[in-house]
């Protein structure tokens, strides 16, 4: 057969499908036919994974601020002891132990400041020991447990009181307690 011609050539291949945007196009249209919805699925995912994100930072900050409050509860509560030590170092007559101690007074009044033990129950005694008053030894002692009263009174169910450490001579145990 001569004198025809060939329409494919004998060395080439055989036709080839359809290459670039065209075959990508098709299988876009077909993924997309099969995957409906998965965009939903997926923001309601990022949304739970951002709501428990949020509910850790919430539950962070609500533990952040009880222990700001336990820490300030601490130091009102330090703060209160060193006030009471004070007073009594103010009024060394009142809280000698020894009745032999030469700035003590009377052997009466060596133990004014042990056992003092105040709630948020106590009532003050309503003794007025101001700056340039002149008191007694025991009146300042009132004084002072009444300051105290009030100072324990910034805690919540604030406690306090004033053993002698009978172990060590001439030391006090203040305590101050609360909820």
């Amino acid at each position: 057969m001569t004198g025809m011609a060939s329409a494919i050539p004998m060395n080439s291949s055989p036709p080839a499908r359809a290459h670039g945007p065209a075959r990508h196009h098709r299988r876009r249209i077909a993924a997309a036919c099969c995957q409906q919805g998965v965009t939903l699925i997926e923001a309601l995912v990022t949304l739970l994974v951002v709501s428990v994100g949020l509910l850790g930072v919430a539950a962070l900050q609500v533990v952040g601020l009880q222990e700001g409050a336990s820490a300030l509860r601490q130091s009102q509560a330090i703060w209160l002891a060193y006030d009471m030590a004070d007073r009594m170092r103010a009024n060394l007559d009142a809280a000698a132990l020894d009745p032999g101690d030469p700035r003590a007074g009377p052997a009466d009044i060596a133990d004014h400041y042990t056992g003092i033990s105040l709630t948020a129950a106590s009532k003050p005694h309503g003794q007025r020991c101001g700056a340039g008053a002149n008191c007694t030894r025991e009146q300042m002692v009132l004084y002072d447990s009444d300051r105290w009263l009030e100072g324990l009174e910034v805690l919540p169910n604030g406690a306090g009181e004033v053993q002698e450490d009978r172990a060590v001579g001439g030391r006090y145990r203040i305590r101050v307690m609360w909820d």
